[in-house]
């Protein structure tokens, strides 16, 4: 379950203004945090294909 739901539903049903600013600021960090994530495992993923990538690329004789 994604960290920001029980402190949001707090907010909206329970009225707790507190928790409305607590979602906000788990949703700021969980999203960095998953930003920088794909960033790592796309770029790792993206170092690992770019020989093969070069190699296609050089032997295309265009449309």
């Amino acid at each position: 379950m994604h960290p920001v739901f029980i402190p949001a539903i707090l907010a909206v049903f329970a009225g707790a203004t507190g928790a409305g600013w607590v979602s906000l600021g788990i949703g700021l960090v969980w999203g960095a945090v998953v930003f920088a994530g794909g960033v790592l495992i796309g770029g790792a993923r993206f170092d690992a294909s770019a020989p093969r990538l070069l190699a296609q690329l050089r032997t295309f004789t265009g449309a």
